[in-house]
């Protein structure tokens, strides 16, 4: 068992400062568009994954309003309670004083006019750590407006939503995703310094190796997860839509390995589609090739959700995947995540929130976030730690 008991917020986005204590069970936290519900959901998937959902920039989370004229910091802390003992993660971006400046090229800016964080610092139990090593110690499950974007955004998305979700439960995983993206960059140089006379193609060779090192355990990985998933989903979105339709997930590699999917087919397909296309990277001067342009395609009745389903559809499609990931992390890892589900409600009719509600109360914590209070089932309210949020104040109801 794994819940947050706390969370205390300094400096970040709307909050400058923000203490909550937590129980476990279900959380609601109600408010008006714009008061900074969001914002929780987004600082405890930070403590989570060390980094945010919302922007691949940190230098968005700090509230950049109080001048100083010494150092300050944003800071982010929780306290999560396991079944025998305590974890406290801590993250922190500092922010020198006004006239601090920083050197970009031959121009000179202050820190502060420039929206920079000077250093970041990350921590667990007081032990100084690296973003990555966050990843899998709080397990969570979380649903933004954003994930839409799985079903109608770019592959990119979606091969993003695979690496954090295996990610949670295999370390290695996110290490050959790490290693595989620095060999991708690195390979990419090469092929523009050979295009300019100043390597040989002979060193592709080097970088060759390590793509398909890394690459086929990543495309293994996800083939493995996708087949794990598609059949659960299937079953929770059948329940949601009343047995009415199907989905279905399809892993389509890169590579197009065959029916045999196994690691050494998958290294000698990666080997040949690389030397079949070396031509064309020295052409276009850069890696065509491999797991970086994977797809994973969401089928709802034997068509794609992406062209022909409705919002409410894709929105339930997208709650399902959800709760079969919040499944998959359970069996992989042994523990049950924690529920962050922002805005989770809206285009959804009465029977399917309650439908929704009846797999979320089966989780040792949840988060909620609404605008409208009526879309709770009234029932479920006295089983809930409600809080009202107002310009970034809250108070317990």
């Amino acid at each position: 068992m794994i819940y947050f008991s706390n969370l205390n917020l300094v400096n970040f986005r709307n909050y400058e400062q923000l203490d909550l204590a937590f129980e476990p069970g279900m959380v609601l936290i109600e408010g008006t568009n714009g008061q900074g519900k969001s914002n929780i959901i987004e600082a405890l998937n930070l403590i989570s994954l060390g980094k945010s959902l919302r922007t691949s920039s940190d230098n968005e989370l700090v509230r950049w309003q109080n001048p100083s004229i010494i150092d300050t910091y944003t800071t982010l802390s929780a306290t999560a309670q396991q079944t025998s003992s305590s974890l406290k993660i801590q993250i922190a971006f500092k922010i020198p004083p006004n006239n601090a400046t920083v050197r970009e090229g031959m121009k000179t800016e202050n820190y502060r006019s420039a929206n920079r964080i000077s250093q970041k610092f990350y921590k667990i139990n007081g032990a100084s750590t690296q973003p990555y090593q966050l990843v899998g110690k709080i397990p969570t499950v979380t649903f933004t407006s954003q994930n839409l974007d799985i079903i109608l955004g770019s592959p990119s998305d979606r091969r993003r939503y695979l690496d954090i979700l295996i990610s949670q439960f295999d370390s290695n995983y996110l290490r050959s995703v790490q290693k595989y993206h620095h060999t991708v960059v690195q390979r990419n140089h090469l092929l523009r310094a050979i295009a300019e006379n100043r390597s040989t193609i002979s060193e592709l060779d080097f970088w060759d190796k390590s793509l398909i090192q890394h690459g086929q355990y990543i495309m293994i990985a996800r083939s493995k997860a996708i087949e794990s998933l598609s059949s659960t989903v299937n079953k929770i979105y059948k329940d949601l839509s009343n047995n009415k339709e199907i989905l279905h997930l399809s892993y389509e590699p890169n590579i197009d390995p065959s029916d045999k999917f196994n690691e050494s087919v998958c290294g000698e397909l990666f080997m040949e589609k690389l030397s079949l296309n070396r031509n064309k990277d020295l052409i276009q001067k850069h890696t065509t090739t491999g797991p970086h342009r994977d797809e994973m395609s969401v089928i709802l009745q034997g068509m794609s959700a992406a062209k022909y389903a409705s919002r409410g559809q894709i929105r339930t499609a997208i709650l399902s995947l959800k709760l079969t990931e919040a499944i998959k992390i359970e069996e992989e890892s042994d523990q049950m995540p924690i529920l962050l589900l922002d805005d989770f409600l809206s285009e959804l009719d009465k029977k399917r929130r309650a439908q929704l509600f009846e797999h979320i109360s089966r989780y040792q914590q949840s988060f909620t976030t609404t605008a409208d209070l009526e879309s709770i089932d009234q029932s479920l309210l006295p089983h809930m730690t409600h809080f009202e949020v107002r310009s970034g104040e809250f108070s317990r109801l």
